[in-house]
């Protein structure tokens, strides 16, 4: 169960605009902040399962699995518009994360009102931590938006300046924290998929045990990995996920090269089962806690890359470089 509390946004601008004469227009009233916190066993429906590869995934886990959330969070903003609230016929909720900040463009505002966030776009394929979506031990915590607005095509001047007054006094803070509480539960209920949120958590995990393995001066002692059947080349500039293979190549160590290696990765049999099959088909797991993988080990030192132009040169250095990231 979601447990929600309303506070003052900050940031907050008010566009309300009395006696418009356009009545498909949402009039923006005022935004407030929502700290919201509810159980990770409650979010993946007490499945003791994926609650324990949870619990046997550390902070990197933790950092995982609320990056998963936040994904979720702004895939389905568009479609987090609360029915009217009780007693107040025409008011709408809308919840947005924190990165679509309210403009002071009343063109701006209203179009994000109606159609989504001006300027979204698709989120970057790295893990990061955020600070407003994030785990503390069993718990996840999340800090939204709450826009408060008036839909002009179902009240009058009269109605909405009612509305726009209450809500200014906070009289209706409880209702509208109770009516946010709901759009969180049918949010988490509707988007959270088990298997795809912990398989989240297991590329992660797997791909920081791998960094750990080669930082190890007694070990690997190297600066890089790239695995055997990674997909390099991106969609295009503006567009970080992978290009579709073909035409891409899948990238496959030279074996007559001294690079190509094979290295061990220890990874919680909890996570195992939650790997993607095409990972789980190229590596090899040698016993329950450890995975397998063959590809190119960049050593430590001056490593030469040459070839000719478009050869790829440039993008195995980017994609060298962007491996300080976990990445989905």
């Amino acid at each position: 169960m979601w447990t929600t509390r309303l506070q003052e946004d900050p940031l907050w601008s008010h566009h309300y605009h009395g006696g418009s004469s356009n009545k498909n227009v949402s009039q923006l009233v005022k935004t407030f902040l929502v700290k919201a916190s509810c159980s990770v066993k409650v979010l993946v429906h007490n499945d003791e399962r994926a609650f324990n590869a949870f619990q046997h995934s550390g902070r990197c886990g933790q950092i995982a699995f609320a990056d998963y959330m936040s994904r979720k969070l702004i895939g389905a903003e568009d479609e987090l518009l609360s029915a009217s609230m009780d007693g107040c016929h025409g008011l709408l909720l809308r919840l947005e994360p924190l990165e679509y900040l309210s403009s002071t463009s009343k063109q701006v505002t209203r179009r994000r009102l109606h159609k989504g966030a001006a300027g979204k776009k698709a989120p970057l394929p790295y893990v990061l931590e955020r600070s407003d979506v994030w785990c503390s031990d069993q718990t996840l915590h999340v800090v939204a938006r709450v826009v408060a607005c008036n839909d002009v095509s179902m009240m009058s001047d009269d109605d909405a300046s009612v509305v726009k007054n209450k809500i200014e006094s906070n009289e209706l803070n409880d209702a509208i924290n109770l009516q946010i509480g709901k759009v969180f539960s049918t949010w988490s209920k509707e988007t959270l998929e088990i298997d795809i949120a912990m398989n989240h958590i297991a590329t992660s995990v797997l791909q920081d045990s791998l960094r750990s393995q080669l930082q190890l001066q007694d070990g690997l002692n190297a600066v890089s990995f790239i695995a055997d059947a990674a997909i390099l080349p991106r969609k295009s500039g503006a567009n970080q996920a992978p290009m579709a293979s073909p035409p891409a190549v899948p990238f496959l160590a030279p074996p007559d090269s001294s690079m190509a290696h094979t290295v061990r990765i220890p990874l919680s049999r909890h996570l195992t089962p939650f790997l993607a099959s095409d990972m789980v088909d190229e590596a090899k797991q040698e016993n329950e806690d450890t995975i397998v993988l063959s590809g190119l080990l960049v050593p430590r030192g001056v490593t030469l890359i040459v070839g000719g132009g478009y050869h790829g040169k440039s993008t195995l250095l980017r994609a060298v470089a962007a491996g300080v990231y976990n990445k989905i």
